[in-house]
């Protein structure tokens, strides 16, 4: 398989788990964001994965890339988190707050978060769109264009 059909099928993947992310959204369909998120996924399917042509992406090559395996049905990442001895990762004496995601998922009880002092509230983009909706909506998608970009486009949409 070369790497145009390789990448036609990462963009079949990825396109194809946004059904299985829509899933999970519990009433949230119907949203702005929602349509906002739409919109992205329809972008990245015209934009597709970035080749030498794409003048930002010409000197990055994909290949390892394309042969991972995505899948987005897995709630919690992979690895138990038991078998991680994230803080032993920490750069030792670092006066920083260290925030711990492994596949994309936030693991709280391995980060080092602020507190509520510092005013300061990390949750899961689920957890934040139930409390904090107005917020959200007065910022999301505004600052990076999916519309010109895959990889924003992608990220936007999920």
């Amino acid at each position: 398989m070369n790497q145009a059909q390789d990448k036609q099928d990462l963009k079949e993947i990825l396109t194809g788990n946004f059904d299985v992310f829509e899933a999970r959204l519990n009433g949230n369909k119907a949203s702005h964001l929602h349509a906002i998120r739409k919109d992205a996924l329809e972008a990245f399917r015209k934009l597709g994965i970035p080749g030498p042509k794409h003048e930002e992406y010409k000197y990055t090559h994909f290949g390892k890339a394309l042969e991972r395996k995505f899948d987005f049905s897995s709630t919690r990442p992979g690895i138990s988190d038991q078998a991680i001895d994230y803080r032993a990762r920490f750069i030792p004496n670092l006066d920083a707050y260290n925030l711990v995601f492994l596949n994309g998922k936030f693991i709280p009880e391995a980060s080092n978060m602020p507190t509520e002092d510092n005013k300061i509230e990390i949750k899961e983009f689920s957890e934040a769109y139930k409390t904090d909706a107005g917020i959200i909506n007065d910022h999301f998608a505004k600052y990076a264009d999916y519309e010109a970009d895959p990889f924003v486009a992608l990220n936007t949409a999920f």
